[in-house]
């Protein structure tokens, strides 16, 4: 991956932050048609990257995003909440948090 490509990946991560604290009012495009290993190496890239040189002599830097975010954009993404029954006691999925476009962040228990 060349480093433009890496610098339009992270941003568009930059963006759904920004977007998601309210920040930014333009509702960013989707990131699922980049792997999580895509969206990582982009980022690290960009975070490793010494930053761009400009005419008048100072260095121009761009943001990166904590791994964290990028996965957790990558599973709000990826795997859609799904609703779960009323009646049904024995669901191992339980709603936790709202995550990006009204999804539900969700937690996992295992069966004995």
């Amino acid at each position: 991956m060349n480093l433009e490509e890496a610098k339009e990946i992270t941003g568009l991560c930059l963006n759904h932050g920004l977007f998601n604290m309210g920040v930014d009012d333009n509702q960013p495009k989707p990131i699922t048609d980049y792997s999580l290993d895509q969206l990582l190496e982009a980022n690290k890239i960009v975070a490793e990257h010494p930053g761009d040189k400009n005419p008048d002599g100072t260095t121009s830097y761009m943001m990166h995003c904590a791994p964290r975010m990028i996965a957790a954009l990558y599973v709000a993404y990826n795997f859609p909440a799904q609703e779960i029954p009323e009646d049904d006691d024995d669901d191992p999925l339980e709603p936790i948090a709202s995550g990006p476009n009204g999804t539900k962040v969700l937690i996992v228990r295992t069966r004995d």
